[in-house]
């Protein structure tokens, strides 16, 4: 139960983000959002603090079978009411896939692999303020992929990356 919440909350939070009206036409799109994540969040607990005490119960007089049995099915119902309205929702365009940063990230540590890798100069990273640990070895060359080696070619002239 905790991989499939830790895998679909921060995802139906996005996701339901997402419904809202962001345009910059739009004055209350803050508000709307701020509203949107208060009631997020007593949407999660309160279901939560009635599953524990309810589900217990119900363990407890009508045995495990119905106590299992009553998550089963409204999370069916849930799923019928997703699938149902899922026409109606506001999706996002895919904008490439995740993997490719982390491929480019992995050629960018190998192309630098010879550079030295100084942990007191700090200018040298794409993420400025970024504090480093002490990794192992092998992480410490993946810090390699962020070096700036060449600042003309590497920056652009407001400085960014």
């Amino acid at each position: 139960m905790s991989i499939g919440a830790g895998g679909i909350r921060p995802c139906s939070l996005a996701f339901g983000a997402n419904q809202i009206d962001r345009s910059e036409n739009n004055p209350k799109t803050h508000s709307v959002l701020q509203t949107f994540f208060n009631w997020y969040y007593v949407s999660v607990a309160l279901p939560l603090m009635t599953a524990v005490t309810v589900i217990v119960y119900i363990q407890e007089v009508k045995g495990w079978v119905v106590c299992f049995g009553v998550p089963v099915i409204l999370m069916a119902i849930s799923s019928l009411l997703f699938v149902i309205g899922s026409r109606n929702y506001v999706k996002q365009e895919v904008q490439g896939s995740v993997f490719t940063g982390l491929f480019q990230m992995v050629v960018a540590a190998i192309e630098k692999k010879h550079q030295v890798l100084p942990l007191d100069n700090l200018d040298l990273y794409y993420h400025k303020g970024s504090k480093l640990a002490t990794p192992t070895q092998y992480v410490r060359q993946l810090n390699k992929a962020c070096m700036i080696t060449n600042p003309t070619e590497d920056l652009n002239p407001d400085g960014s990356a």
